[in-house]
């Protein structure tokens, strides 16, 4: 009886080699058996994909404190697991993109100060704000301090930098460019 493996060996086993076609046969059977687990087996190999078992395995193995929805918990996986080795602006700004889903964050340091303005997601992703700064507290030297702050561009924002709506319409060609606008203000 020919399988399914032994076509991928050479011929002479199909026809001659008794035992290759037992063993071939056995084989075929337990990947079938495995194929059922296949699509489980990705899924869980995949922290954005991992069901809640695995994420509370993860997360028991990083030392992380559950808090959130599931969605929330994979995401501060993600930032833990990005936010090792040496921290520096690319760095900082990965762990902020593993939340927003936005790479646009603003990161300075003066005064012995990391200061880190995190603009919207642009996707609507919500996340746990508080967790941005829990994930870079442990990375930050102690006698460095660190500041997270939201920022929102405000109507209030764009009256303040236009003279009136017309000076505001004849700037920007679509509500792309007064986004990119307020990112940039």
């Amino acid at each position: 009886m020919a399988t399914d493996i032994i076509k991928y060996l050479p011929l002479f086993y199909e026809d001659g080699v008794l035992e290759m076609v037992e063993l071939t046969g056995s084989e075929d059977e337990e990947f079938a058996a495995m194929a059922h687990f296949l699509p489980w087996l990705i899924d869980e190999s995949t922290i954005s994909r991992a069901s809640a078992e695995r994420v509370r395995e993860w997360e028991s193995l990083l030392a992380i404190v559950p808090m959130g929805t599931l969605s929330q918990r994979k995401m501060m996986i993600l930032a833990t697991l990005k936010g090792q080795g040496k921290l520096n602006e690319a760095k900082i700004k990965d762990i902020v993109e593993s939340f927003t889903g936005d790479p646009d964050a603003e990161v300075t340091f003066r005064n012995s100060r990391i200061k880190i303005r995190i603009f919207p997601p642009g996707n609507g992703e919500i996340f746990l704000f508080p967790d941005v700064e829990r994930v870079l507290r442990p990375l930050i030297p102690v006698h460095i301090g660190l500041g997270v702050e939201r920022w929102y561009c405000t109507w209030g924002d764009i009256r303040d930098n236009f003279s009136d709506w017309q000076a505001v319409s004849g700037s920007f060609t679509d509500w792309n460019d007064v986004k990119m606008y307020c990112l940039f203000l």
